[in-house]
């Protein structure tokens, strides 16, 4: 039987018991990605006697053969490399790439509508790394909130009758210690890289795929993804719809240089309990897991996502406002509306300033297009920079 795929974050080794992480070792397919490696690098030189460090890397500092790397380090493109081989060298193939940068900010800081306290809270993320000397007046506001979100979720759980599965505060106290990591200028990257290169890797494969972590911070990054592929599903059938049946006066404008389109939150949210539904009723899916070792009782919980096909499909083949120089025609045409978006929360309105997808003259696959990709050097270079956010057009 072929095993499930396991990715590790690096506090595993230093939390979870020997015996535990040896049975996990056997029972899946394991892999590391490069960022987590080079992470449990340092626990080695901090404590070379752990004895977790020892099940990871072997004496020449090396993974041990019960490992995979994921690597995520710079590399030149492939586009006929096999996706399908081990090791997975995620950015050498330009679908997989672009994939993954096309969904690595959704995880770190999304725009999701649909969700009005998360799309606040990432607002102020956002305006923390681009206007830190409102630092106080944002703390305040995300105080605020907190508390307000906080009654919101009590009444609910009060009202259904039954224990939430993440617990509120979790995400609350996650979200406070990511504006901390921020503001003291400790934001780092990798594990939202390792969520977003598990979620490439599972619809790659087109098998159930795990992350073993003993951080519940994963729950609420989990969130910020899938809810936003979720609302981006939906927004690109939405504002389909609407092109196609503009009139001419409206096709000129739009295929000129661009158009507005106003939806109701209703409209998005609507749109995104049906998809929810679908999802719900699919026989063919696999499953997309976090694997949350609670320390304070000795055992691992299991929280899942469920991704039909269909919606596997869009995940590795819908690109948002992505460019990119080396995928091909066909996969960047296949999705042809561009947008950016503004809400305004006192009229419950969007507008969607939409445009067609065009393509790049000369097109080709530039084999060392890292060397160029505004994402890559951000990723790179200025992580914190990664946003979905456009506070204003």
């Amino acid at each position: 039987m072929k095993k499930s795929a396991l990715f590790y974050d690096a506090n595993c080794f230093t939390t979870i018991s020997v015996e535990d992480l040896k049975y996990a070792i056997d029972f899946f397919d394991n892999y590391i990605i490069s960022s987590v490696k080079a992470e449990i690098h340092k626990g080695k030189e901090s404590h070379p006697d752990h004895p977790g460090f020892n099940l990871v890397l072997n004496s020449d500092g090396n993974l041990t053969k019960a490992f995979n790397e994921v690597n995520l380090d710079y590399c030149d493109k492939n586009p006929n490399i096999n996706i399908e081989k081990t090791p997975f060298s995620l950015k050498e193939s330009p679908l997989l790439c672009s994939a993954y940068y096309t969904w690595l900010v959704s995880a770190i800081n999304p725009a999701i509508i649909h969700d009005s306290y998360r799309h606040s809270y990432n607002e102020l993320l956002y305006q923390l790394k681009n206007e830190p000397q409102e630092i106080k007046e944002i703390y305040g506001i995300e105080s605020k909130l907190r508390v307000t979100e906080s009654q919101r979720d009590e009444i609910y759980y009060k009202q259904a009758g039954r224990n939430p599965i993440i617990k509120p505060h979790w995400i609350l106290k996650s979200r406070k210690k990511r504006m901390d990591e921020i503001k003291d200028n400790k934001f780092k990257i990798t594990d939202y890289q390792n969520l977003t290169a598990a979620f490439i890797y599972s619809c790659t494969r087109g098998g159930s795929t795990s992350i073993l972590t003993s951080d519940r911070d994963f729950l609420d990054l989990r969130d910020n993804l899938y809810r936003s592929i979720i609302e981006r599903y939906a927004t690109n059938q939405i504002l389909t719809e609407k092109v196609q049946n503009f009139n001419s006066a409206e096709l000129e404008e739009y295929n000129k240089n661009s158009i507005d389109i106003n939806l109701k939150f209703d409209d998005i949210n609507n749109r995104v309990l049906l998809i929810l539904k679908k999802i719900m009723k699919d026989r063919k899916f696999f499953t997309f897991n976090i694997l949350l070792y609670k320390r304070e009782v000795n055992k691992i919980f299991t929280y899942e996502n469920k991704i039909p096909l269909w919606l596997r499909d869009f995940i590795l083949e819908y690109k948002k406002g992505l460019d990119c120089y080396s995928i091909e025609t066909g996969l960047e045409m296949k999705y042809k509306i561009k947008y950016i978006f503004q809400p305004d929360f006192s009229t419950q309105t969007i507008i969607y300033r939409v445009s067609p997808r065009k393509l790049h003259e000369n097109k080709v696959c530039m084999t060392d297009c890292e060397m160029y990709c505004k994402y890559a050097l951000k990723e790179r270079d200025n992580p914190m920079d990664l946003s979905e956010f456009i506070l204003k057009f």
